[in-house]
């Protein structure tokens, strides 16, 4: 059976940079959007696009939620599960950190590897280029899983662990939730995702405010005492000018509870 790749995406009709990063692979599909109703049509129309999916609710943890429950009815036991802004880094070679652009056919072997790494793992994950020179081997377990995820959804479901227990942050809650039920992930640094820009017009940015940022941090502490800290960060905002955001801080390593 393939495994289907679902992209999540709001406002975004013509900057869906993941959407043609890939080429298709026997083992791979169908490409899924995921998004409102009233984007249906246009994502029908794309000849990439084999399948759309509209969520009962907004906001990213019920998107998210309603590919999990249209897997398992569909009768898929793998998904992938990808931002809609990302492009993706090649290394040269195995042992190094130098990279360069992917080719299309190498974010779909990458793909494959994570498919087929479900095989062995409930959930996987791609590394990001940030910071990637700290991990030179091609797979790791028990890491953070930010915009690339991968999942057997009949394990969710069987463990009660639900995207849409979140408003965001949601795929830290699943992962964490994973872990403590004993479950390790798998990442793969071979190739790597870049996002052209966190937070940029389109996307969560329709409707996450610091309100639900700050809510969210606490709720995933809440639910994750041993391993999450809600905490205050300084960061660059848009005009260079320093300002504070909830965050959390999460010990990835000390997440895994052994079974």
């Amino acid at each position: 059976m393939t495994t289907p790749i679902c992209i999540p995406t709001i406002h975004r009709q013509n900057a869906a940079l993941t959407l043609s990063s890939f080429t298709m692979r026997e083992g791979l599909g169908p490409v899924c959007i995921v998004t409102r109703e009233e984007e249906r049509q246009f994502w029908l129309k794309q000849r990439d696009v084999d399948e759309v999916i509209v969520p009962q609710r907004s906001g990213i943890a019920f998107a998210r939620q309603a590919v999990i429950d249209w897997a398992i009815d569909a009768g898929h036991e793998k998904v992938l599960m990808l931002d809609d802004d990302l492009y993706f880094y090649t290394r040269y070679k195995e042992g190094s950190t130098d990279l360069r652009k992917s080719l299309p056919g190498e974010i779909s072997n990458a793909l494959l590897v994570l498919s087929s790494a479900l095989d062995t793992y409930a959930h996987v994950t791609m590394g990001p280029r940030q910071f990637q020179q700290a991990k030179p081997n091609p797979a790791y377990e028990n890491v953070r899983a930010n915009n690339v995820h991968g999942y057997r959804p009949q394990v969710l479901r069987e463990h009660g662990i639900r995207f849409a227990d979140m408003e965001c942050m949601e795929d830290y809650h699943v992962t964490l939730s994973l872990m403590e039920c004993g479950f390790p992930n798998y990442g793969y640094w071979g190739v790597v995702w870049n996002q052209k820009q966190s937070g940029g017009a389109g996307g969560c940015s329709t409707y996450r405010d610091a309100a639900m940022q700050e809510r969210s941090a606490k709720r995933l502490e809440a639910l994750h005492p041993k391993t999450v800290k809600a905490v205050i960060k300084r960061s660059e905002t848009g005009r260079g000018a320093m300002g504070t955001r909830w965050d959390v801080s999460v010990r990835w390593k000390d997440a895994l509870v052994k079974r």
